[in-house]
């Protein structure tokens, strides 16, 4: 997303992304399909300080609330936290050091009127009514995530944490990257063929399979 937004903030060129699905009552927005995209721009508009009043609220997760509620941009400034509690939080400040890292040596005020001049998308407002039957025919082909899916995740997102320091070269950090994106790929594999051994009928006979 920052690659796409930055090449059309070069190049003068308006931006297109994903729409979001909606339903408006007097004095909120809630949202049907989106929720990635709208907290990245709200991410985004903050660190570029948008001066427009706007606020996100995550109703069920109420530390994810917390944190964006109360977002102090300096504390995302620090070194990634491998320890941290809550993944919501985890990847909402990753996601604020990499926007970060783009825009550094961009002027803020000028990529701020981009982006809320250039950056569209469809907007799509249903009643109230029809919100919890459109949500659930778009999300109704969904896997739902098991235990042992929500395990993996967990599995591969520790395997990605980056051990680089500020004071290592590009070919230094290039080497530790590749070598995460080994071990992930090598876990990923290996959780597939014990999670495929785990559910194959007739796998009781545990020490045939071991053997």
């Amino acid at each position: 997303m920052m690659e796409s937004l930055l090449n059309g903030f070069k190049n003068k060129a308006e931006i297109f992304i994903q729409g979001v699905t909606v339903s408006e009552t007097d004095n909120k927005i809630e949202l049907i399909d989106g929720q990635q995209r709208t907290t990245f721009f709200y991410l985004l508009l903050k660190y570029l300080d948008c001066k427009e009043k706007f606020t996100i609220s995550y109703q069920i997760r109420k530390k994810s609330d917390e944190f964006l509620s109360e977002l102090n941009l300096q504390e995302c400034d620090d070194s990634e936290n491998k320890d941290e509690e809550y993944q919501d939080i985890f990847f909402f400040k990753k996601t604020l050091r990499i926007i970060n890292k783009y825009l550094s040596e961009t002027d803020k005020d000028l990529f701020l009127n981009y982006v809320l001049d250039s950056v569209k998308f469809l907007y799509i407002n249903i009643p109230k009514d029809k919100a919890e039957k459109v949500f659930s025919m778009m999300n109704g082909n969904k896997a739902q995530m098991q235990e042992e899916e929500l395990i993996k995740a967990e599995l591969l997102r520790l395997s990605s944490l980056n051990d680089s320091s500020d004071n290592q070269d590009d070919k230094e950090k290039y080497a530790i990257e590749w070598d995460n994106n080994m071990l992930r790929n090598r876990y990923a594999r290996e959780w597939d063929k014990w999670l495929q051994w785990w559910n194959r009928k007739g796998s009781s006979d545990i020490s045939s399979d071991c053997v």
